[in-house]
């Protein structure tokens, strides 16, 4: 809720005026039980990112098929980056 006061702040600040039209979410005029509920309603995790670090044999891999880092002594790989997906 902090949070939507704080964007509310910046975006009503005279400096930003010539580019701000209208709130659009959560709305105007919401007292502190609306907001929470925004808040409550709207709130969800995030997707991670996984897969961004290739496994394999070739040169174009980043970790072998132990999770070695390519180009690194002693370094593993040990994140959701060398997962192909969750």
């Amino acid at each position: 809720m902090k949070g939507i006061d704080l964007c509310r702040q910046i975006g009503n600040a005279p400096a930003l005026a010539p580019w701000v039209k209208r709130e659009v979410a959560p709305g105007r005029g919401l007292d502190d039980k609306a907001k929470a509920d925004f808040v409550r309603n709207g709130a969800t995790t995030f997707f991670h990112q996984v897969g961004t670090c290739r496994m394999g044999a070739d040169d174009a891999s980043v970790v072998d098929a132990k999770l070695k880092l390519r180009g690194m002594e002693g370094l593993r790989m040990a994140d959701g980056s060398i997962m192909p997906k969750i």
